[in-house]
């Protein structure tokens, strides 16, 4: 029944086997085949070369910040509970744009090409079946969808109140790897160290980074099982100190495979800082998710491109981060977790 509804969008079927790298190329190819047909896309990509980017070099962490006024409609988007009812889905396929193509992935998910990029590869992948953005249940998912991309690219989720644009409709993107600060800044010599950490057993290391600027918890090993079983046990330990009634705990999430699966959470405290409803020209449009929590934010108004201090994003990252005491608990209930 599934299949009848988006056959005619289909440019591909992956089924998850193949050769290392064969899904990256598919999605490649769709993306050329895209910007070939669909105008609008075409003019999407085009206009990345109107973005500018400059880097702040905060210290023991550095952000590059991107101007780029493609991505307002993203930044400032309303995704409180009536906006959301009173819009269509724009993931569910009924209402893709008529020239937008995607991959079968898995039997599940619809790879898409970002009509808004930030990069000169960006794609979401979407579920078939419109179902709320949750990451419980749904983490195996996009492990393997690291995996079957590749070391050229990373995976992200923003949870439904950290940057979600899309909170009723289950989706992950995909962009280049190797374009955040933080994956650097964990791969240095001692910047990687942990401040804090669980070792379990062979196949998974579980810590707390220290000189981000914003609180993370690091899951990284060559074992998928155990790392999915760990950031169950993370989420267990998040949802303790989360207020009840709470569809999911606030989060951020990078996924990347190089030699072991690395896996970046970051835990939230809000979803925007005040900046962002000040009036007036004290105003940021700045709605941090996983991208600008890795270390690249993205700003739609020249004016807040050009304003912003290492200051500013201290005060940034210290708002939407969840605090050191929340940190602390969750890694103390963590200790008590079954791997």
């Amino acid at each position: 029944m599934w299949f009848e509804e988006v056959k005619d969008i289909l440019f591909a079927d992956y089924e998850g086997k193949g050769e290392a790298g064969a899904l990256s190329r598919i999605c490649e190819a769709l993306l050329e085949q895209q910007k070939g047909s669909w105008r609008e896309l075409a003019e999407a990509y085009e206009g990345l070369s109107g973005t500018e980017q400059r880097t702040l070099d905060c210290g023991r962490f550095a952000v590059v910040l991107q101007f780029n006024p493609r991505r307002a409609a993203s930044s400032g988007a309303k995704v409180d509970p009536e906006s959301i009812r009173r819009r269509r889905c724009f993931l569910c396929t009924g209402n893709l744009p008529p020239l937008q193509r995607g991959v079968l992935y898995r039997r599940e998910f619809l790879i898409l090409c970002n009509p808004a990029p930030i990069f000169r590869r960006h794609f979401t992948v979407s579920s078939l079946r419109h179902r709320p953005q949750s990451i419980a249940g749904s983490f195996g998912t996009m492990q393997a969808l690291a995996e079957d991309l590749g070391p050229q690219y990373l995976v992200f989720y923003n949870g439904p109140r950290c940057g979600a644009s899309a909170p009723d409709h289950l989706h992950f993107q995909a962009v280049p790897a190797g374009c955040l600060p933080v994956e650097e800044e964990l791969g240095k010599s001692g910047k990687g160290q942990p401040g804090f950490e669980i070792v379990p057993g062979d196949g998974l290391s579980v810590y707390r980074p220290e000189g981000l600027g914003r609180e993370a918890i690091i899951l990284e090993g060559s074992d998928t099982a155990r790392i999915t079983s760990a950031l169950d046990g993370m989420l267990c330990a998040m949802r303790e100190i989360t207020p009840p009634g709470v569809e999911e705990p606030m989060l951020n999430i990078i996924c990347t495979r190089q030699k072991t699966i690395r896996v970046i959470i970051f835990p939230r405290n809000k979803h925007r800082p005040d900046v962002f409803y000040r009036e007036g020209e004290g105003r940021k449009l700045i709605s941090p998710a996983a991208l600008d929590m890795g270390g690249l934010m993205i700003f739609p108004i020249k004016r807040d491109y050009d304003s912003m201090t290492c200051d500013d994003i201290l005060q940034v990252y210290g708002e939407v981060s969840t605090g050191k005491e929340s940190m602390s608990r969750i890694f103390e209930l963590l200790t008590g977790f079954q791997y």
